[in-house]
């Protein structure tokens, strides 16, 4: 079953948005001469950090998400992100450790 991005929930911040692309060729330290180089993989996973900004309904639309639908940050979903082609869809995951929720914005009535 393909696992989506909530399209209701807002994308990423711009603000605190980074891109750490991964090596693709790997090094091997030889007996005598230069170190040999190889090209390991054509493309290479780039590591993305993002910050949301949720109101406490998007937080709670995102933690059911991200519990149930991601499994718990294990499974691979599609996104729109930022790249070097604009806002593309991209196949991503979580990596290590949840997320960190450092504030939640407040929900503006009326």
């Amino acid at each position: 079953m393909k696992i989506v991005y909530p399209s209701t929930l807002p994308l990423p911040l711009k603000d605190g948005y980074g891109l750490k692309r991964k090596s693709g060729v790997k090094g091997t330290e030889m007996e005598s001469g230069i170190r040999r180089f190889r090209q390991t993989t054509r493309n290479a996973p780039t590591d993305v950090s993002v910050t949301w900004s949720f109101t406490e309904s998007e937080f709670a639309i995102f933690e059911g998400w991200y519990q149930y639908d991601a499994k718990e940050g294990a499974a691979e979903f599609d996104i729109p992100l930022l790249g070097s082609q604009g806002l593309t869809t991209h196949r991503a995951r979580f990596k290590g450790e949840a997320y960190d929720v450092i504030k939640i914005r407040e929900q503006i009535n009326g």
